[in-house]
This record gives C-alpha cells, structure tokens and sequence, in this order.
C-alpha cells in the first residue's frame, strides 16, 4: 500500500462514508490528479479495505479499520520494551504463485518483518493480528506458519540486523527528510494562526503522508537493534508533534475537525 492510500484509508475510518467528490475535492488541493484518486480508491476496494455501497461513495471494511490500527501503532514500538523474543514466519509458495508470493512478501515488509533467509523472515514485535489477517486476505491458510522463540545460535548482531533491514539507507532518508520538513515545509506553513482551516487541513494531510510514508518503511526496532547514529525515532517524533499543532489549530467548528484523530498522537 502507498501512502496516499493509506491517508484515504485514514480519512474514510473518520466518517460513514465519503463520495469520490469530497476526496477529490480534497486532494487537488494538493495537486493529485482525479485519475490518481480513483486509482487508488480503486486499490483499496479490490484488496478488500472499503466498499462502494452506493455509486460514487464509500465506506472503509473491517479489515481497513485493521489496517490502520496496525500501522498507527508501530510508533509506539520506539517507545516499548523489548523482551528480546523474536517471532519468525516462515512460508512456502510455488513459482506458479509468484504473484501471490512478491503480495505477501511486500505486505510483510510493510509491516515490520524482515528478511532472514529465503522465505523466512523476523521480527522482534508481535504481528500475529496482521499476519492472520494477511493470510485470510491472500487466502494463505497453511502456507504460513509463525514461530516466537530466542536465538540459540547466530543472534542478531548489529552488522547482521543491517542486513536484514535497509537500516542505513533508511536513516539516510530520515535525514532528507528532517531537513525538507525544517527548511521547507515549516516556513511554508508558519505562522499557523494566519492561515485558514482548509489550508491547515492541507498541510495536516501532507504531513501525514510523509508520516505514514515512514511508518511503512521503518520497521521501528527496538534500541538495542538501532545503530547508535539512528535518527528514526527523533525525527519521527519531530514530525508527530507538528502535526498535533497543526490539528489544535484547526477549529472545533470546522469540517475539516472530524479528520483530525488526536488519539494518534
């Protein structure tokens, strides 16, 4: 999934439903196309996260409700203790389902497993929840298995867990993106009393589309995992707080309020 799906996514858990119209509406504020739009909208029905009750409306399905839980919930991870217990999926799919396969195989990545050897891969949280979830979606039943044990022999060093998970060139990324927000995106926003409810709602949604760009790409691993120059969590939480200011000043009367989920933070 992108992360402009998973705004939409997000915005659908807000309300009933939402017509193609408001979406629209919505987005070319922010300089998305029409057809890019529906494109998505069209993704996220096929693989089964909302439904289209009515023509040109819809409504987010349990399983998008799942979803988003799932992914806003990794931030806390930086916050958590770490038993030191891995959990390990383990898979095997014929090559005549590739295109099942490379499915789950993106699907796990985004959320937060790694790759140990071929067709197994690692994490330190639980994701049983979202790996049940995906297997009922991909129709996975035994194909997939899920172990949770310690490390006897070749624990995770820090060079081997680098392999695992594209760590640095995810800091890297972090960085970039710490710099846009400080030299870019802030100017351009502030100061946030001066600007209008729907040109703060458009700044809320750009910057949590990087936010959820992020939660799919980090696997948010404990400390002891992280190397020591890890930028993640600060930047992350550099980001998570501008956006609850933005959110705070969005009024209570406006349209755009209902959106705005401070539970999140």
């Amino acid at each position: 999934m992108i992360s402009v799906e998973k705004q939409i996514l997000y915005l659908l858990s807000r309300t009933a439903e939402m017509s193609v119209q408001e979406l629209l509406r919505i987005y070319q504020r922010r300089d998305y196309t029409s057809q890019s739009i529906r494109n998505a909208l069209f993704n996220l029905k096929k693989e089964g996260y909302v439904d289209s009750p009515t023509r040109s409306y819809y409504s987010i399905l349990p399983r998008g409700h799942e979803f988003i839980r799932s992914i806003n919930q990794k931030p806390s991870f930086y916050n958590k203790e770490w038993d030191g217990s891995w959990y390990v999926l383990l898979f095997e799919i014929p090559e005549k389902d590739r295109q099942v396969r490379n499915q789950l195989r993106t699907q796990i990545r985004q959320i937060g497993f790694g790759s140990l050897y071929h067709s197994v891969y690692v994490s330190p949280w639980d994701y049983t929840s979202e790996v049940d979830q995906l297997s009922s979606k991909l129709q996975m039943d035994g194909r997939l298995s899920l172990l949770k044990g310690k490390f006897v022999m070749g624990d995770m060093i820090s060079e081997r867990v680098k392999e695992i998970w594209p760590l640095d060139e995810i800091n890297e990324v972090y960085v970039a993106k710490r710099q846009w927000f400080r030299n870019e995106f802030i100017p351009s926003a502030e100061p946030l009393n001066t600007k209008s409810d729907e040109e703060l709602f458009v700044y809320f949604l750009t910057l949590g589309e990087l936010i959820a760009e992020l939660s799919l790409t980090d696997p948010m691993l404990p400390k002891q995992l992280l190397p020591e120059d890890w930028e993640g969590d600060k930047v992350f939480a550099e980001l998570q707080q501008y956006l609850l200011r933005l959110s705070v000043h969005i009024s209570p009367s406006s349209y755009y309020h209902s959106f705005v989920d401070h539970s999140f933070f």
